[in-house]
């Protein structure tokens, strides 16, 4: 099983099929759960496949999501719907599907705030140094300030 988590040296198409195959079974265990048990297996961290993506975003989300599971700080170039380009230094804390778009939910440095990014829209993602955990940079306290926002 550990070596299906980490799929890292299979081909992106593969990766997906695999990735289908895994939800669904998380999908199978977690029906047969007892009910306390259910709410821990919600608070999942990847939400959703990854289908319908060009070949670049799909290396973009492996490279997020290893980021997110080694808690390493991502540094990559961002292409904002005004079509301006800047660079972006963040803590990585989930990765959310909405239909068309993922986005990643992070820690921004420059901004000192929670920010939400387009995954399609990043390019030159690097990963950085581990980032210490930090309670009110969490993704639980990402969730409770999204909340709050009108």
């Amino acid at each position: 099983m550990g070596a299906l988590l980490n799929r890292s040296w299979l081909p992106w198409p593969a990766q997906f099929a695999i990735a289908i195959l895994l939800l669904d079974l998380v999908r199978k265990v977690t029906l047969a759960l007892p009910e306390a048990r259910r709410e821990e297996a919600a608070r999942a961290r990847l939400f959703a496949p990854d289908f319908h993506l060009r070949p670049e975003v799909g290396q973009t989300l492996e490279t997020v999501r290893r980021a997110i599971g080694e808690r390493r700080r991502l540094r990559f170039g961002y292409l904002d719907l005004a079509g301006r380009v800047s660079t972006r230094s963040v803590e990585p804390l989930g990765l959310y599907y909405w239909g068309a778009t993922w986005t990643l939910a992070d820690w921004c440095e420059s901004r000192a705030a929670f920010r939400n990014f387009r995954v399609d829209r990043m390019s030159t993602v690097e990963l950085g140094v581990e980032f210490p955990a930090a309670p009110e940079k969490s993704l639980e306290a990402f969730l409770i300030a999204m909340r709050r926002q009108p």
